[in-house]
């Protein structure tokens, strides 16, 4: 009876520390997620400043031809912590989670999460969940009203929850 007794506490203790384990890595994962739309945010806010700042001397169209396809990252001078750098050959695969990078043969900001186990991309050929963004400038013919943004390049849901 006593190792019935020892057997039934064990097996209660292994499912709440799964439980557990598992709230813990949801909410990890559902901070990764805020950090991330954060620091995008972040970038969106540098970027539409700097843009209206060098605009005031050269004029938003030719800013905006100057900037298209380059990098984000460079282009307000403020790399987040764990931005790797520029490169054009990039395997996803050895990327550190957590990290930010420039993928100059696409012309796209790239973010690896640590966690995707509730990340879906969908559209994407990368052999590893990773959320792609582009620069988009968008303006009318008058010089009023721009829009510097970081659009996603492929849809994706991270539920994280």
């Amino acid at each position: 009876m006593r190792r019935l007794e020892a057997a039934l506490c064990v097996l209660i203790a292994a499912v709440l520390a799964f439980v557990l384990l598992d709230r813990l890595q949801r909410y990890a994962e559902l901070a990764e997620r805020s950090a991330m739309e954060t620091t995008l945010a972040s970038l969106q806010t540098a970027l539409q400043v700097s843009f209206m700042l060098a605009s005031a001397h050269g004029g938003p169209a030719a800013v905006a031809a100057r900037w298209r396809g380059r990098n984000p990252i460079l282009l307000v001078g403020a790399p987040p912590p764990t931005y790797l750098g520029e490169t054009s050959k990039v395997d996803l695969r050895r990327v550190p989670g957590g990290s930010w990078l420039f993928d100059s043969a696409r012309g796209q900001l790239v973010y690896v999460p640590r966690s995707a186990r509730s990340l879906s991309v969908y559209g994407s050929n990368d052999p590893v969940p990773a959320l792609r963004f582009a620069l988009r400038i968008e303006g009318p013919p008058r010089d009023v009203g721009w829009v510097v943004r970081l659009v996603p390049v492929n849809v994706y849901v991270w539920s994280a929850g």
